[in-house]
């Protein structure tokens, strides 16, 4: 406005500069006697000059001064955490002081067409559109879109209506900002009181103010308890002394004027409350004091958490391993002992006093070997505890045996649990090294014995065939009629001592011949003999027992191969042993087949 008013004054100053100025018609200025003086219309022509050029100079001034105070404002509103906007009568984007989005396209569309979360928050978006359509001022309207970086970017912006001088609306202009780093926050925080409310619901919360000596109890805690409010209030009104249980009570005052004396470890114990209706249960109760800002403890707050059945389950589990014969020993990552078993000390009534927790096995080890009760390591005292400790740092869950000093055996096995210990089991293996032993003797007394029998049955194989065979001798020559003739009754008895000696013959072979195989002395007597002509006469031989249990036997063989290398009668003996299991242990009607066949190698192979 100031620089429009300096327009028209020196447009009127022109008008008048050019309406005094000197010429033919326009000199009429008189000079003090009444005569026209030329020189005084120049001086006001350069008087008013001097005007236009003053006039001028405050025009150019004030020009300068809006210019830098536009370039000031631009400076500001680009290194500003919030940017200007501007959108037409349809909620277009027709301006920004930066960049919205991914690129310049965004210019001329709405702001619902940019946002991501229309179509999730409907309500929001509706609500904002209503707001716009009354021409409505709106403030911290916050909305999601995507940025230049392809990130999720949370914007919050703030509107007024414009309008031009007839009262006609034109569009909005306001400030935006980008919120995401507050919204990422705000978020965090809410996940965060969930999960404060969750845990105030499901533990049981307990705060102690120390100043006043009063405590705070959740309702998650008296449930835990089965107590109703009021009931639970009276019980603990001067102490709560009065639901723990009497044999806890001094431990429990113990541990918490140690943790107020102490106050950098957390305070931890378990102990047994009395409930309104299951008696004393098992509860582990964890706090932690806090103190102002000169050292002085204010308040102590903590959980309340039911562990009854974990207990119950633990000394389930403790009377279980009690109750094993074998003993178990626990060690931790630390390799120290955390728990053993009374089968330990009944086994070796001596490793009671070595086996207090928290010892380390190389210590429990060194003092065992020192004391000499480890047969093994006697002599080597140093290489054996280090041998041990490495085994057993190293375990592989494969048992190995241990002799002890008193004459007991022990089988040890070792494994790692899945927190990094070592569990250790023992059994007293000594009445199964005593039995062991005895049946070694006992064994080593029959292999001797049999090795006698056989030994006496290979050297009598003689005496035992001279005089069967002199039997079988004389019978064939009486048989042979050589000394005059037989009748049939004769006859008959021959046949039968004949039949009968060749029986008993190969009775003994068949003896002489296992006690040889035992002694290891039986000889092969290999020759030249036909397969076909084995497998033949076997086959007729039982060829009455078959028919009579109605088996038939079926010979299939090769016919290419007449002769090979063997001994005929243990050949024979073989082929005769199949076939005849095979007949008595096949059902009536059935079938038995004997085959014989070239192998690859250049052996011959018979299947029964």
């Amino acid at each position: 406005m100031r620089v429009r008013i300096l327009v028209n004054v020196l447009g009127g100053l022109v008008s008048a500069c050019a309406v005094c100025a000197p010429g033919p018609a326009r000199a009429l200025a008189l000079s003090a006697d009444g005569r026209l003086d030329a020189w005084v219309p120049l001086l006001i022509g350069a008087l008013l000059l001097l005007i236009i050029a003053a006039l001028a100079l405050t025009l150019w001034r004030l020009v300068e001064r809006r210019r830098l105070d536009l370039e000031r404002l631009r400076d500001f509103a680009s290194t500003a955490s919030d940017w200007y906007w501007e959108t037409d009568a349809a909620h277009r984007l027709t301006y920004t002081t930066r960049l919205i989005g991914r690129s310049n396209a965004n210019i001329g569309k709405t702001r619902r067409e940019i946002a991501t979360d229309a179509a999730a928050e409907p309500q929001k978006w509706e609500a904002h559109h209503l707001a716009l359509e009354r021409h409505a001022p709106f403030r911290d309207f916050v909305y999601r879109m995507t940025g230049e970086d392809g990130a999720t970017r949370y914007l919050s912006i703030s509107g007024r209506p414009f309008y031009d001088r007839q009262g006609r609306f034109l569009g909005y202009r306001g400030t935006g900002s980008d919120v995401t780093e507050r919204h990422r926050v705000q978020e965090e925080l809410r996940i965060s009181h969930e999960r404060y409310d969750i845990a105030v619901r499901q533990a049981g919360i307990w705060d102690w103010d120390l100043s006043s000596n009063r405590v705070y109890y959740s309702p998650r805690f008296r449930e835990l308890l089965g107590y109703e409010e009021k009931v639970f209030d009276a019980l603990t009104s001067d102490s709560f002394k009065s639901i723990v249980d009497p044999a806890d009570w001094d431990r429990c005052l113990e541990l918490l004027r140690a943790h107020l004396r102490d106050a950098t470890t957390p305070y931890s114990a378990e102990h047994r409350l009395l409930t309104h209706d299951r008696g004393y249960r098992w509860f582990h109760l964890r706090g932690q004091a806090v103190a102002d800002g000169s050292g002085r403890l204010v308040r102590m707050a903590g959980i309340l958490t039911d562990i009854d059945d974990r207990k119950r389950a633990e000394a389930r589990l403790a009377d279980a391993i009690e109750n094993i014969p074998d003993g178990l020993l626990l060690w931790d990552g630390n390799d120290r002992l955390v728990m053993r078993n009374e089968a330990i000390t009944r086994m070796d009534p001596e490793m009671a006093e070595f086996l207090e927790p928290g010892v380390t096995f190389t210590e429990f080890i060194a003092r065992r070997v020192k004391l000499g009760r480890i047969v093994q390591a006697l002599g080597r005292e140093e290489a054996y505890i280090r041998e041990r400790v490495e085994r057993h740092q190293n375990p592989t869950g494969e048992p190995f045996v241990q002799k002890l000093a008193n004459g007991r055996w022990v089988r040890l096995r070792e494994q790692r649990t899945r927190e990094g210990g070592i569990v250790s089991t023992r059994t007293d293996i000594t009445a199964l090294k005593q039995r062991e032993g005895e049946l070694i003797s006992a064994k080593s007394e029959a292999e001797s014995a049999n090795r006698a029998k056989s030994e006496f049955l290979a050297s009598m194989s003689h005496e035992l065939r001279t005089p069967l065979n002199a039997i079988i001798g004389f019978a064939d020559l009486v048989r042979s009629c050589l000394y005059g003739a037989l009748n049939d009754k004769q006859k008959e008895y021959l046949n039968n001592i004949h039949h009968s000696g060749h029986h008993l013959l190969d009775l003994i072979n068949d003896i002489l011949d296992v006690s040889k195989v035992e002694a290891g002395r039986y000889e092969l007597y290999e020759e030249v003999v036909d397969p076909v002509e084995i497998i033949d006469a076997c086959v007729t031989l039982l060829d009455v027992r078959a028919r009579d249990k109605d088996v038939q036997v079926i010979c299939a063989y090769d016919d290419g191969v007449s002769r090979l290398r063997a001994d005929h009668r243990a050949l024979k003996q073989i082929v005769l042993n199949l076939l005849t299991n095979a007949v008595k242990f096949n059902l009536p009607g059935g079938r038995v087949t004997v085959s014989g066949r070239v192998e690859p190698s250049g052996g011959y192979a018979i299947a029964v």
